[in-house]
């Protein structure tokens, strides 16, 4: 028996979850009680689990909206009763919680989610007016609820600051009874107008009321209290903003109600797709082409995107007839189709001298180009490349010009130029700087100074050139023979320039044998006989040095630095007479 009791327990624990999972969700989806009812509050927990159960933020937002809509017709079913407040209170925080989640919905999204939040708002001021309790027992919270309404309508159309979404009444809602203040009039709308019966915005379906129309009060069309009759043409309430010279047909053909800025033309609607002049004539430029305007204006939606059909046109050869005031001062003359092959891109030119029969008289065209001083023989002759005048290569032997090279090149001559054959240096007649002389052809072997005078610097040796310069091509590879000069004793007639102040006056060459080098010299002492080093050498002596002879110390004559010292030399062996200076103090 015990067994049977816990098997029991155990199949209801796991069946009872799901059943009340189902009957939540069923009691969410059908909502049979409305605010006043009894078991309304254990409808609202299970419509509220729901939501909470819908992660998406776009179709949580549409739930929260479906909930407002149900509670606005809670209110339009408890009105008269004596439940209107508590209606109202449940319709206010279901708004709120709508209002917030749209809030957080991105731009894509929330179009559609923001115009059902405006015909809400529309809607439920409907039933707000009707209502019969509330305005006698607490006009001042149903005006306030009015006003909040009208807020979060402007605000879901972008029309307005975000409004407090503070609850109406706090605490639990009390029951109207026995509760009679002084009602305050409602003067937003003319007392003798007629209220709008009708259950829903359906019932205004003759004029849709979405978009910005949607938070509008009645008041604002229904101007004299009268519904039946009203127009329902754009320009009966805008006639003051439609410029000058406006499209004349309906406002819906490019304006929504959401936003009359926001403009959308559609040709074909209007059956506007053939005789744009009859509209846009004012926009059209001077000198226009006089053709269809669909030859060009294909895009309807942007008059600036413009392709022009040549062919469409049947304006494939008379260039002329349009693009006159396009050509440039001397322009060729001839068919504008011999160079613009592109009718989408007239600066793409291509020029075909051969079809256009110029492939010899070139300066009939293009005499202004021709440089001074230029040439004056056929252009053919350097321009062999017809589509770039600046790539030339010009044939010496076909203009039988390989010799009178002055004929042309006489401004290129600088001054003090050789005055010879120009063949004589300028053998690659591609290039000028490239120059090769050649002395044995031009007989110039010998008088060098007859053409290099104004080269040779100053104190120059006097002899002939050719005694250093052997090679021609570099006069800076120099070497002077001094035998061949005759110059190997008398060195002082060319180098007295190069002597230095206090030199030996002997001989040069008793120090300096190689006359390829003066820095390579070696003096032999021997050679001039003489022991006197001092003669020469005073001005090397150190102060305080031994006053005895030189050779005393220096046998060496090659170094004088390695000297050496011989104390029974000098005779003497009193240190004091010449290191005195040297002695410590106190020594």
């Amino acid at each position: 028996m015990l067994v049977k009791l816990i098997k029991l327990f155990i199949a209801l624990s796991l069946a009872v979850p799901p059943a009340l999972g189902v009957s939540g969700y069923a009691l969410a989806a059908t909502a049979p009680f409305v605010p006043g009812d009894a078991l309304f509050p254990i409808q609202n927990f299970a419509e509220q689990a729901r939501v909470q159960l819908t992660w998406d933020g776009t179709t949580r937002t549409a739930l929260l909206l479906d909930l407002a809509e149900r509670r606005m017709r809670d209110l339009q079913t408890r009105s008269g009763s004596d439940y209107e407040l508590e209606a109202l209170i449940a319709l206010d925080a279901a708004t709120n919680d709508a209002f917030t989640a749209l809030s957080k919905i991105s731009a894509d999204h929330s179009a559609p989610l923001q115009s059902r939040m405006a015909t809400l708002s529309v809607n439920t001021l409907n039933v707000m007016s009707r209502l019969k309790i509330l305005p006698k027992t607490n006009p001042d919270l149903l005006a306030k609820a009015q006003n909040k309404m009208r807020q979060i309508g402007l605000a879901a159309l972008g029309q307005g600051k975000p409004p407090s979404l503070a609850p109406i009444a706090g605490g639990s809602p009390s029951s109207p009874k026995g509760s009679t203040p002084t009602p305050t009039p409602n003067t937003s709308v003319d007392p003798r107008a007629v209220p709008f019966i009708g259950a829903d915005a359906s019932m205004h379906s003759f004029f849709p009321l979405n978009g910005k129309h949607a938070a509008l009060d009645c008041s604002a069309c229904h101007t004299t209290g009268t519904y039946k009759g009203t127009t329902k043409q754009c320009e009966s309430c805008h006639a003051n903003v439609k410029p000058a010279n406006h499209y004349k047909g309906d406002c819906a053909s490019c304006h929504n109600a959401a936003d009359w800025k926001n403009v959308k033309f559609d040709h074909v609607l209007v059956g506007a797709t053939t005789n744009c002049e009859s509209c846009h004539s004012n926009k059209k430029p001077a000198n226009h082409f006089a053709g269809a305007c669909a030859n060009c204006h294909k895009d309807a939606t942007n008059w600036k995107n413009v392709k022009f059909d040549h062919a469409l046109a049947g304006a494939t050869t008379n260039c002329e007839s349009c693009h006159a005031n396009r050509k440039p001062v001397n322009h060729y003359a001839g068919a504008c189709a011999s160079c613009h092959k592109d009718t989408t891109n007239w600066k793409n030119v291509k020029f075909d001298h051969a079809l256009a029969g110029a492939t010899t008289n070139c300066e009939s065209c293009h005499a202004n180009r021709k440089p001074i001083n230029h040439y004056g023989g056929a252009c053919a002759a350097c321009h062999k490349d017809t589509t770039n005048w600046k790539k030339v290569q010009f044939n010496h032997a076909v203009a039988g010009a390989t010799t009178n090279c002055e004929s042309c090149h006489a401004s290129r001559k600088p001054a003090n130029h050789f005055a010879g054959a120009c063949a004589a240096c300028h053998k690659d007649t591609t290039n000028w700087k490239k120059v090769q002389f050649n002395h044995a052809v031009a007989g110039v072997t010998t008088n060098c100074e007859s053409c290099h005078a104004s080269r040779k610097p100053a104190n120059h040796y006097a002899g002939a050139c050719a005694s250093c310069h052997q090679d021609t091509g570099n006069w800076k590879n120099a070497k002077f023979n001094h035998a061949a000069a005759g110059a190997t004793t008398n060195c002082e007639s060319c180098h007295t320039n190069r002597k230095p102040a206090n030199h030996y006056a002997g001989a040069c060459v008793s120090c300096h044998t190689d006359t390829g080098n003066w820095k390579n010299a070696k003096f032999n002492h021997s050679s001039i006989g003489t022991t006197d080093c001092s003669s020469c050498h005073a001005s090397r002596k150190p102060a305080n040095h031994s006053a005895g002879a030189c050779n005393a110390c220096h046998k060496d004559t090659g170094n004088w630095k390695n000297g050496k010292l011989s104390l029974s030399s000098i005779g003497g062996t009193d240190c004091s007479s010449c290191h005195a200076s040297r002695k410590p103090a106190n020594h």
